[in-house]
């Protein structure tokens, strides 16, 4: 068969989503910087600003992701200018080619309306109206992807093998950009290979029809009833913690230990049961069958195989093992044990259970709701006993993809990261749906269905391109990232210390600010986190400022080993170095500059949630309010090394006040300009004595001893005349004009 001309009406189709699509990026791009998303961006822009001064990924920088996007991109700031906003265009440019691809596709496919369909959830789909405006891979991933679909549709219409050779060698080259696009490509390759010979093109096919329908629904349902049952049986049976631990459905609970694995197997073995139970397939013949065909067709197999890796071997090649012999560990060794195969699925459902219980994290079901509208039509369609008809070749392409990504690779089973996977199965979805409308003569309510699911989709992706950037959803975001990025960037020129050799744990940071740093420790998080911690150590000692950032603080609640490591470099940094800038805002955005002085503080601070943090001996201790009131987004400290002393500003509810601080022998030194009330607010119960030992009162007005028994801490505060006004075990206020915060000794 041909393939359908292009004509006027397939211009104006994507004219009309190219609107809303450029729309929708440019308000999340012009929404600002993020550094809870970030990071990614910052790596990436500076290896490629690397790149372009002749400092390469693998042999100069550590980097953990294939070459061709960071070259890609290298070449784009190159031409258009090098700075974040040029480097977000080029993921819009990508992502404004695959819309149009999809459109072809489905086009191809069947006709204008499931290209338009196709075109229409990658315009409005949360994810992508997130990534389409990022410094991400994840752009050419499904630019790649919708290449290699394209010229699929292509091959199965036309037989044309040409056609598949094509389709491999997008997916080969997409392979090139970011691994997670290696499950689709093998996924791919296996459909082909399969389908060169008409009797294993029809065992998979009839496989996917037999897990992809309305019994399979009752099979999963039953599989979940029946494990738990065994699960309470082998409890109530042989009670134990370790039974306990282990045995569990999942899906429902999450999946935390190794040994939660069993019950995956346990899971996946009695659908299995079930499923031959129910459908009475034989698969034995079907394997030795498709063996013997394989073998037959070995010499066609291979050359499909040679098509997939060919631009691997030769980008890879030319742009990764010849630059460094290290290659293969960085970008695929490095990340081996970062995830487990076959938990996906279940790992996957998990997450959503998650967010639906959670009134806090609800907001993240937004990057679900594409998936879930469309199952949630499918299901009601089921429940009126229609039947779909799956799409023979991409029905087999979705078969595979399930597998690969859910079962085989260990993919972290994150929206973004199985995007390729959507791709196929929005498609083979909306033909399913398109395909009962045609055969209905009335089939007004599944195109209702199909309107409902434009509506809902594109709510969802209006909503996260216009509230998101705003910072009015829970999803993280920083509201002031921008602003506290040029903040330290003027404290950095007025001071004239832009030669040193900085480590920023966000890489943005050095891009944003053209910094000074070792390429090698570029990203401390694949360093730290996927090698060990010693190298993060040396690119400590030896650097000369180091930047604290709210990345760093959110990974640190995330994470174990970055709690440890750069816990660990906090404290030392409040003992031996120097504070120079710090600034924060209410809601956790914080950026803070350290120099590595060898000098040591037994009284330390730092801004942080908006307030005035204070360290004795490397742990934190209390907040410290000039100022009262109830603190609100806009609100912030930010204190200044100035000619040795600090000047600190504090913002609450529009009221500004600034005062002095400098270090002391022993301690820290406060002066204000006029008499207020100082709130100290301990993060763990506090005594707080008099000088006779006894628990001090309000209207006391001499030296307070604390004692902070959490961290083990004791230290003095001279009130300088002031007096107590109110105490609590966890808060003191004081008004005076001076306060001094000594070690006790």
């Amino acid at each position: 068969m041909r393939p359908h001309r292009f004509q006027s009406r397939d211009a104006t189709v994507i004219a009309l989503l190219a609107v809303p699509y450029l729309l929708l990026r440019i308000m999340v791009i012009h929404g600002g910087m993020n550094e809870y998303f970030d990071y990614d961006e910052g790596t990436y822009l500076m290896i490629a600003r690397f790149i372009n001064h002749g400092i390469l990924p693998y042999r100069d920088v550590f980097a953990v992701h294939p070459p061709l996007y960071y070259y890609l991109l290298a070449l784009w700031l190159r031409i258009f200018g090098d700075s974040y906003v040029v480097g977000r265009t080029l993921s819009v440019v990508l992502g404004l080619i695959a819309m149009v691809f999809a459109y072809l596709t489905g086009k191809e496919l069947k006709d204008w309306r499931l290209g338009a369909l196709f075109a229409f959830i990658l315009v409005f789909d949360p994810t992508m109206v997130q990534m389409n405006s990022l410094v991400f891979h994840e752009t050419s991933i499904e630019l790649f992807t919708a290449l290699s679909l394209y010229h699929f549709v292509r091959y199965f219409k036309t037989g044309e093998m040409k056609q598949a050779y094509l389709s491999l060698f997008w997916a080969g080259l997409g392979t090139t950009s970011k691994f997670t696009i290696i499950p689709y490509a093998v996924a791919l390759y296996v459909t082909l290979v399969l389908s060169l010979d008409g009797e294993t093109r029809g065992y998979v096919e009839k496989a996917a029809s037999l897990l992809f329908n309305r019994v399979q629904t009752f099979i999963l349902a039953a599989t979940t009833l029946f494990l738990a049952v065994i699960i309470v049986d082998a409890i109530v049976s042989y009670p134990s913690d370790f039974l306990r631990s282990i045995l569990i459905v999942p899906g429902i609970h999450p999946i935390n230990t190794i040994g939660q694995i069993f019950s995956v197997g346990l899971f996946l073995a009695v659908w299995g049961v079930l499923f031959l139970h129910v459908t009475g397939v034989s698969y034995v013949g079907a394997i030795r069958r498709t063996v013997v065909v394989l073998a037959r067709n070995l010499k066609p197999a291979l050359k499909m195989a040679l098509v997939l890796l060919a631009p691997k071997v030769v980008v890879e090649g030319a742009l990764g093992l010849a630059v460094s012999k290290s290659y293969i560990y960085q970008t695929y060794l490095a990340q081996k044990g970062r995830y487990a195969p076959i938990i996906n699925p279940f790992s996957y459902v998990n997450q959503i259970m998650k967010h639906l219980y959670s009134a806090k994290s609800q907001d993240y079901l937004v990057f679900y709701v594409p998936a879930m509208v469309l199952l949630a039509v499918l299901l009601i369609e089921w429940a009126k006993g229609r039947r779909f008809s799956l799409e023979k070749a991409t029905g087999s392409l979705l078969l595979m993809n399930f597998l690969m990504y859910f079962l085989v690779f260990p993919i972290v089973p994150n929206q973004r990261f199985l995007y390729s996977f959507f791709m196929v199965f929005y498609l083979v979805l909306f033909y399913a749906l398109l395909g009962q409308l045609e055969r209905e003569k009335h089939g007004r309510a599944l195109l209702g269905g199909l309107l409902v699911v434009m509506v809902l989709v594109g709510v969802s992706g209006i909503g996260m391109a216009y509230r998101y950037p705003r910072g009015d959803l829970l999803i993280a975001w920083e509201s002031h990232g921008k602003e506290l990025r040029d903040d330290l960037g003027r404290y950095i020129t007025q001071h004239n210390i832009s030669n040193g050799l900085y480590l920023p744990m966000n890489p943005f940071n050095a891009y944003y600010l053209h910094l000074r740093i070792n390429p090698w420790y570029l990203d401390v998080f694949g360093i730290t986190y996927l090698c060990n911690s010693t190298q993060f150590w040396v690119a400590v000692n030896q650097s000369d400022y180091v930047i604290f950032s709210t990345w760093m603080y959110a990974m640190e609640m995330e994470s174990h080993v970055f709690k440890t490591t750069f816990g660990k470099l906090e404290k030392i940094a409040h003992m031996n170095y120097t504070v120079m800038f710090s600034k924060s805002y209410f809601r956790g955005d914080v950026i803070t500059l350290v120099k590595r002085s060898g000098s040591r503080n037994a009284v330390s601070f730092d801004a942080y949630l908006g307030r005035m943090r204070v360290w004795i001996n490397g742990s934190p201790i209390f907040f410290l309010h000039a100022l009262s009131g109830s603190l609100k987004n806009d609100d912030f400290t930010d204190i200044e090394l100035i000619n040795g002393r600090y000047s600190v500003t504090q913002r609450v509810n529009g009221t500004v006040i600034k005062f002095s601080m400098y270090h002391s022998e022993n301690g820290v030194d406060l002066r204000f300009s006029r008499t207020l009330n100082v709130t100290l607010e301990f993060l763990e119960p506090v005594a707080v004595l008099n000088a006779t030992g006894n628990y001090a009162k309000p209207g006391y007005n001499g030296v307070l001893r604390v004692y902070a028994p959490e961290q083990g801490v004791e230290f003095n505060l001279d009130l300088g005349g002031g007096k107590i006004v109110s105490m609590s075990p966890k808060e003191v206020v004081i008004e005076c004009r001076e306060l001094r915060i000594l070690l006790s000794g």
